[in-house]
């Protein structure tokens, strides 16, 4: 998958996805006039009828090639976030490449209650 988010006007962002394999495609303008101070690359359990899902048993997903405003993050280990469910850590980014613009996360099958 390619996701891309762009400001495209006052308030407006352009959001794209693209599956590089099938070829599908979709894209949308939506409304924001939020803070606009923080960026982020995640993986995350779906919201299913009003409540948080589990997440499935996940290969590891690559970020690569990660970007705000066209320049490199530069991201740090101690900023990563892992998503916790029933008290088990369930989606784990790696360490950061080199140049601080990739990183794998892992996950790992959270137990339902």
């Amino acid at each position: 998958m390619r996701a891309s988010i762009l400001k495209c006007g006052r308030g407006k962002w352009s959001i794209s996805l693209r599956n590089l394999t099938s070829g599908w495609r979709f894209r949308t303008i939506q409304s924001y006039h939020g803070p606009q101070t923080s960026a982020e690359w995640i993986v995350e359990a779906p919201q299913v009828d009003g409540a948080i899902g589990h997440l499935s048993g996940l290969k590891p997903v690559a970020f690569a090639c990660c970007r705000i405003n066209g320049r490199n993050p530069r991201l740090k280990l101690s900023q990563r976030g892992v998503m916790i469910q029933n008290g088990l850590a369930v989606s784990i980014p790696t360490r950061p490449n080199r140049a601080g613009d990739a990183f794998l996360v892992r996950g790992r099958r959270a137990k339902p209650r």
